[in-house]
């Protein structure tokens, strides 16, 4: 699945969501750090994979 936004606001907007279910802070906060020197690529694949966790991370709550 492609991930519709790619944006540094959608991708704060996910890290927070993370943390609220218990992910850490600091190791994401990483991403959005290198956000800025992501090519449009690579925060594609971060922002896919971070979906992928935090709807992993809803299936077992």
């Amino acid at each position: 699945m492609e991930p519709n936004n790619i944006s540094k606001e959608y991708l704060e907007k996910l890290v927070a969501k993370l943390v609220q279910v218990g992910e850490s802070q600091t190791e994401l906060s990483l991403w959005i750090d290198l956000c800025d020197i992501l090519s449009d690529e690579e925060r594609r694949k971060v922002i896919l994979n971070l979906e992928k966790e935090l709807n992993d991370l809803k299936l077992l709550q």
